[in-house]
């Protein structure tokens, strides 16, 4: 199987980081918003395994910006530690993937 098709559509993707961090929400209701929104288009089974891979990915790719060196602030549009983005450095995906994981679990019954 390709990396793009474990990770799913960039529209997907890219409706799962607007809901995580723009919106803030928790996974079930961009789960519930996901389905509303792609249905029809991608089915139920596939939009839980695309998140976990988003997640997966997302908290997994953090460490990066802690070994960094601070820098001065240029703007505020962007994912860049520059651009303003700071993710804790405690963050933690347990949370996040156990819920996406009871997601995963409900689709497959």
């Amino acid at each position: 199987m390709s990396e793009s098709a474990e990770l799913g559509p960039a529209v997907v993707e890219d409706f799962y980081l607007d809901g995580f961090l723009r919106a803030q929400y928790r996974p079930a209701k961009t789960f519930a918003l996901a389905r509303q929104a792609f249905a029809g288009e991608y089915g139920e089974h596939e939009l839980p395994g695309w998140m976990k891979a988003f997640y997966e990915r997302f908290f997994g790719s953090q460490f990066l910006r802690h070994s960094l060196p601070d820098g001065p602030r240029i703007g505020s549009a962007g994912l860049d530690l520059r651009d303003g983005f700071m993710m804790p450095t405690y963050a933690q995906s347990t949370l996040w993937m156990n819920e996406v994981d009871a997601l995963l679990n409900a689709a497959t019954k």
